[in-house]
């Protein structure tokens, strides 16, 4: 059984609901913001370094703000 959040707004009207299993899953308190910089003249980038990266994966998800797609 998985938990989906359909809208943006599913998460404050499920939070009771959502905080619990997000702070147990991510680590992420209800509290917790998301700090991004996208600065990229701050990356160091070496082709041959492999200390930092292995693998990775990258999701593609619809989230609009204020637009709610269909789960």
């Amino acid at each position: 059984m998985g938990v989906y959040a359909g809208s943006e707004n599913t998460y404050e009207v499920f939070k009771d609901l959502l905080d619990p299993i997000i702070q147990d899953y991510h680590g992420h308190k209800p509290d917790a913001v998301h700090k991004s910089d996208w600065d990229v003249s701050k990356l160091i980038i070496d082709p041959l370094d492999k200390r930092y990266c292995v693998s990775t994966r990258i999701r593609v998800a619809r989230n609009l703000n204020g637009f709610p797609l269909g789960s």
